[in-house]
């Protein structure tokens, strides 16, 4: 190699690492993605200010910041005719390294809690969950690595497959309920009326995620005595209106009281009351580990225990009564001791008739 070659060689080199630096001091000192942006000059002082050996024209600067912002690793906010700069949503999450512990705590969130987020941070989030996964990739050999590969939370009972929800029609929603605004929909009423769609305007007060389905909590805007519950995979569209509404105070609404007292269940009424039961065999050890409400009360008997709880019978209490046979019985109340026993006839019927 001759000495001009050799020069321009070290030349190059000199200048990708000044470039490289510039580039690390102005991902340090850009704002976030919400904090005020700030000027090219600006960025190139306290650049130089930190590395005084830094000296770089502010069209150079401006040349860095332009190739940043098509990468979409900065965003460009035009203030009184100057260019403002600020971090994007997907830098500020790359910004600073990730261990790989903390690698998996997102790639679990993202795997089991993504649907309970709000969608205010979707980009940000986003970011920080690929860069999770390829941190993770990177560190194939460690234990923690591993970790996802040993973990599964089953769902209760028949795993019928969930409906993935839509993040542009469901983001209405989260919206919605995040600030608190009136929320008009388009509700599909089930397959035997599908020709006849509600629509209606609702004040969202929660969201139920329950086995396959996702429940909207809500009450009828021109009627706030009642809480409706919707299925979101049959809202057909969502819109987010700028009125907004105060929600209520947790004397009136509490959304766990609301879904322990069984109303996300398909229920047989309205009515709370209290329901006896009493368990025997393998299902007295069951109900002892795993009460069905955590309001409910147990008193030892001969042949089993008995158990009373206050709560709206429901489709899935009953199912669960059903399914342990002859271990469980319901004493109280006598409409859905009744029920059961009509209901054990008919199936008996349908194998001894």
């Amino acid at each position: 190699m001759t000495e001009i070659a050799a020069l321009y060689e070290n030349e190059e080199v000199v200048t990708q690492t000044k470039a490289e630096e510039r580039k690390l001091l102005i991902f340090k000192y850009l704002p976030g993605p919400t904090d005020s942006p700030i000027s090219t000059s600006e960025i190139q002082h306290l650049c130089e200010k930190e590395s005084g050996c830094l000296e770089s024209s502010l069209r150079t600067f401006e040349r860095d910041l332009k190739k940043l912002h098509e990468h979409r690793e900065v965003e460009c906010i035009v203030f009184q005719h100057k260019k403002h700069w600020r971090l994007s949503s997907k830098r500020a999450a790359l910004k600073r390294t990730m261990t790989v512990l903390e690698a998996l705590n997102f790639v679990i969130l993202k795997r089991f809690a993504e649907p309970l987020l709000p969608m205010g941070n979707s980009d940000y989030m986003q970011a920080i969950f690929e860069q999770s996964e390829e941190v993770l990739k990177q560190h194939g050999k460690s234990s923690l690595a591993a970790w996802p590969t040993k973990i599964h939370v089953e769902k209760k009972g028949m795993p019928l497959e969930a409906h993935e929800l839509d993040e542009q029609e469901s983001e209405p929603i989260y919206k919605a309920l995040l600030e608190e605004k009136l929320l008009e929909i388009e509700y599909s009423r089930g397959m035997e009326r599908c020709d006849t769609n509600l629509v209606t305007t609702v004040q969202p007060l929660g969201l139920v995620f329950r086995n396959h389905t996702v429940y909207l909590v809500a009450r009828y805007f021109n009627d706030l005595e009642k809480v409706r519950l919707f299925s979101v995979n049959r809202i057909k569209e969502a819109k987010c209106l700028e009125q907004g509404f105060k929600y209520p105070s947790k004397k009136v609404f509490e959304l766990k009281d609301y879904v322990e007292a069984g109303h996300t269940g398909f229920t047989y009424g309205e009515k709370v009351e209290e329901i006896e039961i009493i368990f025997r065999d393998y299902a007295k050890d069951l109900i002892v580990q795993y009460p069905y409400h955590p309001e409910m009360t147990l008193e030892s008997l001969p042949d089993g225990v008995r158990t009373k709880a206050k709560l709206i019978f429901n489709y899935d209490l009953e199912s669960f009564i059903l399914g342990l046979g002859e271990h469980a019985e319901v004493i109280k109340p006598e409409w859905v001791r009744k029920r059961l026993a009509e209901r054990l006839k008919q199936a008996a019927c349908l194998y001894e008739c």
